[in-house]
């Protein structure tokens, strides 16, 4: 199930709104990875080995943001 039919699912009431907030998130990530991408071709990488750089990256957020299952969170009921 994609996360655009999941949001209103999880909160009927808000569901516009999350969707809102999710598509709002989706632009400054964009300017992120691309203000990213261009220092990293121009460091030198040839232009096959930056989504090897961009899953780095993926990884290094993905870790930080990582959470216990048992930790309280955003989305728990």
């Amino acid at each position: 199930m994609s996360r655009q039919h999941r949001l209103p699912a999880l909160r009927a009431e808000r569901g516009t709104t999350a969707l809102a907030l999710n598509n709002a998130a989706l632009h400054p990530g964009s300017a992120v990875g691309s203000a990213l991408g261009g220092p990293a071709l121009g460091a030198g990488p040839a232009p096959y080995a930056l989504p090897w750089v961009a899953a780095g990256v993926a990884a290094a957020v993905l870790r930080s943001t990582w959470r216990r299952a048992d930790a309280p969170g955003l989305w728990r009921a």
